[in-house]
């Protein structure tokens, strides 16, 4: 009885997951068209995307709600515990899975947004012109106000970003994450494994904790590439971005215990 369980089950996981990257598929090919057709206008692609991804979060939904509703008693009723319990730990592989794959397309869809963005704020920036000699600038984009020295002339020229430009300060974390996914994917796996455990060891919260400042230091260096202005505070940033995590260490025994051994400071 329990293989049959068992097979159905799989079976719905698996029709889950197919509903799922399908829905992934269409995602990216309908904003990446959706961001052509409209020339570059964010509002219209972060709509559809919502659209989209409350899709997918109710796909997520509906394997708990089976499971709740129907299937765990059926595990029950024929006392096949441990049976239940590798049953729903595969339900739970695919919840997690599912929630990576949205925050992937998401910063994906937004991450190209934002090149479309970079793209058009450099032609805006290209007319701009030396105030004092009338020379065309540097080609570089700008997304913050800075003063440089100009090529020609030696004047300090002040530029201030673009419409494109200030548009895409509100979406450029998406490109920073893009560019630290493999240590965003590591934050998050540290994450649940210390969430996951019953009472978590020292071990797994100090992986917890070096997979945070990975991960947050890599995002801020992203950063200064495209807003230069914050390289001379990184390390005061880092402590920030990090405050709240530290924070939820302290409730934890095992951390205080050992004389909260942050690394951070």
């Amino acid at each position: 009885m329990t293989d049959a369980l068992d097979a159905r089950w799989d079976g719905f996981l698996a029709k889950i997951r197919e509903r799922f990257d399908l829905l992934m598929s269409e995602s990216l090919a309908g904003c990446a068209a959706l961001l052509a057709q409209t020339g570059g206008d964010t509002v219209p692609v972060s709509n559809a995307w919502q659209g989209m991804r409350m899709r997918g979060l109710g796909l997520q939904a509906k394997i708990s709600d089976a499971w709740n509703d129907q299937v765990q008693d059926k595990y029950h009723d024929a006392e096949a515990y441990d049976q239940a319990d590798a049953a729903w730990a595969r339900a739970e592989h695919m919840i997690d899975e599912i929630e990576i794959e949205l925050e992937r397309v998401e910063t994906k869809i937004f991450a190209d947004a934002l090149r479309s963005l970079l793209t058009m704020a450099a032609t805006e920036q290209a007319a701009l012109r030396c105030s004092q000699c009338g020379a065309e600038l540097e080609s570089a984009v700008y997304l913050q106000t800075v003063e440089l020295n100009c090529r020609h002339c030696g004047a300090l020229v002040t530029i201030e970003p673009g419409p494109r430009a200030r548009m895409a300060v509100a979406m450029a974390h998406h490109l920073w994450r893009e560019a630290c996914w493999p240590l965003w994917l590591e934050r998050h796996r540290a994450d649940k494994a210390a969430r996951d455990a019953r009472t978590p060891t020292l071990e797994l919260l100090q992986a917890w904790e070096e997979a945070e400042i990975n991960y947050w230091s890599a995002w801020l260096r992203e950063r200064a590439k495209l807003l230069p202005n914050t390289t001379a505070e990184l390390d005061k940033e880092l402590r920030g971005r990090l405050h709240q995590f530290y924070e939820g260490l302290e409730r934890e025994a095992v951390w205080t215990r050992a004389g909260s051994p942050r690394r951070c400071r």
